[in-house]
């Protein structure tokens, strides 16, 4: 199905079918950033989580990159409570997920 107009904004902005303007937000900007940090975080806690599978994107890579650090965090620090990941996320990133940049 393809819906009337959807071409006016770019594929990468989360906030279609509306414009593209303050508080936008393009997550391939912060995909890399988010990615690299994510990695990073499960290489530390548990190398054998990190994903093998490439996404079609780069914010699903980053969001796989994301998931992985978030179980090594809960099996390294609350190993008998419930996985909980986006709460994880969200601490690992620091509430910043859909920020317009993202440094750790």
């Amino acid at each position: 199905m393809q819906v009337a107009g959807l071409d006016r904004w770019p594929p990468n902005c989360v906030c279609r079918p509306g414009p593209c303007g303050p508080g936008c937000v393009a997550p391939t900007a912060n995909a890399e950033a988010l990615y690299r940090f994510g990695v990073q975080t499960a290489v530390a806690l548990d190398p054998d989580l990190l994903p093998t599978t490439p996404r079609a994107t780069a914010l699903g890579n980053a969001l796989d990159a994301l998931a992985a650090a978030a179980v090594a965090t809960i099996r390294r620090f609350t190993p008998d409570q419930p996985a909980r990941l986006w709460p994880a996320i969200n601490v690992l990133t620091g509430g910043r997920l859909l920020a317009p940049s993202f440094s750790p």
